[in-house]
């Protein structure tokens, strides 16, 4: 898994070549300095773009005690909406997917009996920040950062050198149409997405 260094320097290798007067070119170097500083700006659109292909997704496990009770979801970690076709109940100790449930709107979940689910929901992706330490690791596939990347050089070389911005954002398109194709491929046959569990009860 690539951290937030890894992912700063192979965007200034895209835009330096990797070398200046046959020296790598550093995070630390004040010629790069502005540059360094826009990167969090600059991945942070890229992951809230990716994200429609590849949605970050989380579980909550509650406890109904009441048939039909309006339950209001949208204040667990980030939530948007629940996952397609992802609501489980628990027959004893086995989870069996449901479809006794309606959502009103996107985050109010009304069950039809009462009992214990187990809901997986799309939610807000992590973004980094300026107090992000170049040794975290950022929570995303390698393929969806090796687009991202592109997308990062083009948006902080545009000023620079718009010819050369242009042909990292194609790149970036390119790479994008492919996992759209294939992120759609895989859970048209049941692969589905990594799952980001942040698992709480509500009673």
């Amino acid at each position: 898994m690539r951290t937030w260094g890894d992912v700063q320097n192979e965007v200034l290798g895209l835009m330096f070549s990797n070398n200046t007067g046959g020296s790598k070119v550093t995070l630390s170097d004040q010629s790069v300095s502005e540059y360094v500083i826009n990167m969090p700006d600059a991945l942070n659109c890229a992951i809230k773009e990716l994200s429609h292909i590849y949605p970050v997704k989380a579980s909550v496990e509650i406890e109904v005690t009441n048939a039909f009770e309006q339950i209001d979801l949208k204040g667990f970690d980030g939530f948007i909406c629940v996952s397609e076709d992802e609501v489980y109940y628990y027959n004893g100790d086995r989870l069996i997917n449901t479809g006794n449930y309606d959502i009103l709107g996107e985050d109010i979940f009304i069950p039809h009996e009462k009992g214990k689910y187990k809901i997986f929901y799309e939610k807000e992706p992590e973004l980094v920040s300026e107090e992000t330490n170049n040794e975290d690791e950022i929570d995303l596939p390698e393929d969806i950062l090796s687009a991202a990347v592109y997308f990062m050089a083009h948006r902080l070389y545009l000023e620079d050198d718009s010819q050369i911005a242009t042909m990292y954002y194609n790149i970036y398109e390119s790479k994008k149409t492919e996992l759209k194709e294939y992120y759609e491929e895989r859970k048209a046959s049941g692969g589905g997405f990594k799952q980001f569990n942040s698992v709480k009860g509500w009673i």
